[in-house]
């Protein structure tokens, strides 16, 4: 599900929003005046069903030339 996040003007609170309807007034000081702010994306790692790759550079198990918690690019 898409998250949102808008920062206050007034206050300078940033809120995450389910909607960009609900974005109507800061939770923190009830402000309406909300700026749209992006932010990276989320993105969950590891298998995505049957057959899928653990690894971010596509591979089921992780070369030698791969640092422990780096991600390899090969």
């Amino acid at each position: 599900m898409p998250e949102f996040e808008f920062k206050c003007s007034e206050c300078g609170a940033i809120s995450t929003f389910n909607k960009r309807e609900d974005a109507n007034s800061c939770p923190n000081c009830g402000s309406t005046r909300l700026v749209r702010i992006f932010s990276a994306p989320h993105i969950v790692k590891g298998r995505s069903g049957a057959g899928g790759k653990t690894l971010c550079c596509g591979r089921d198990s992780r070369p030698d030339s791969c640092p422990p918690g780096g991600c390899c690019r090969a």
